[in-house]
């Protein structure tokens, strides 16, 4: 099956590089004009999807919204939320990658500053796929709306590699998910 992902459209705190996390903030004038890009080359192409998802982030819901057909209802998934940054949402994000604690690291899986712990947001995402590979054929096509650090676990789980991209604003990211896996983390060794 396939799995299109896309980021949401931008907003203020993305282009001001500030952690968003689960703070829920809106889409500013180019986000919204991104979607609406989005949903023209979607028609353009003629592209069909099985089922639209969405977390429930305003920014990424209205995304979904925009980019689907009008006939076709959004599938709001809480484990599609972004990680949760804690106290460092609204914050330069240099401050929570340069902090001294590795948030990233699973052998340490911090939750200090009120941070989701790693494991924790990859056990959601992990679950998350297990079951949309095991709901559809093999011939899906799922569009998955969600935030940059969701779509970096989704390309660790399927693909195994641990350099995921930073993820653009309103592309498109296309993936193969086999049917029926059945996924799980995997530590990196040290």
């Amino acid at each position: 099956m396939k799995l299109y992902l896309v980021r949401h459209g931008e907003t203020d705190w993305n282009k001001q590089d500030l952690m968003q996390g689960w703070s829920d903030i809106p889409l500013n004038s180019t986000g919204l004009a991104q979607a609406e890009f989005l949903r023209d080359m979607i028609a353009k192409y003629n592209l069909e999807f099985n089922a639209i998802y969405s977390s429930p982030l305003q920014r990424t819901r209205k995304t979904a919204e925009i980019m689907a057909s009008t006939s076709q209802k959004v599938i709001i998934d809480s484990r599609l939320l972004e990680r949760g940054d804690g106290a460092f949402e609204g914050r330069p994000c240099s401050l929570f990658f340069d902090s001294p604690i590795n948030f990233l690291d699973p052998n340490l899986n911090s939750s200090a500053y009120g941070v989701e712990p790693i494991l924790d947001f990859s056990h959601r995402i992990a679950t998350f796929l297990t079951e949309v590979s095991c709901s559809y054929p093999d011939d899906a096509r799922l569009l998955i709306v969600t935030s940059n650090g969701v779509m970096k676990r989704v390309h660790i789980l399927i693909t195994g590699k641990y350099n995921p991209p930073n993820f653009k604003n309103a592309m498109i990211y296309e993936y193969e998910l086999p049917q029926n896996t059945k996924f799980a983390l995997k530590i990196p060794p040290k």
